[in-house]
């Protein structure tokens, strides 16, 4: 469905994010705090990502027919 240049911003963002969480996640455990919060981020993150790419696909396709 995506093309290469959604490929790439999808691995862009998906690198960001991977980055940001492993920066909260050294934060955290330096000042002895639970971690849980970053499998809730990822899991919100990816279900989002999965929503927003559900959205554009209908209306990609909307404007085919």
């Amino acid at each position: 469905f995506l093309r290469p240049k959604g490929k790439e911003l999808e691995a862009e963002c998906d690198a960001q994010m991977n980055t940001l969480l492993a920066e909260m996640k050294t934060i955290l455990l330096k000042l002895n705090m639970s971690t849980s919060i970053i499998s809730e981020i990822e899991y919100t993150y990816k279900e989002q990502k999965e929503l927003k790419m559900a959205e554009l696909y209908g209306e990609y396709s909307s404007k085919l027919q």
